[in-house]
């Protein structure tokens, strides 16, 4: 299980928008070893319960990440 600080950390770079600090998350990410596959398991079910984004925007998030 990878810890929430992760996802709530990986949702706030994301909804910055800003590539550089995407790619130095992405970094971070992989050199502690945790599973992509986890990674995106945890991110739908933290995007499903948050009340932050319509339904419209949870749709279009999770046919991203498949």
């Amino acid at each position: 299980v990878i810890p929430d600080e992760w996802i709530i950390r990986l949702l706030d770079v994301c909804d910055k928008g800003e590539f550089q600090k995407i790619e130095q998350f992405v970094d971070e990410f992989l050199l502690e070893g945790y599973s992509t596959a986890q990674l995106i398991e945890q991110l739908s079910e933290q995007i499903v319960a948050a009340d932050s984004y319509s339904d419209t925007q949870k749709a279009f998030i999770g046919e991203k990440l498949g």
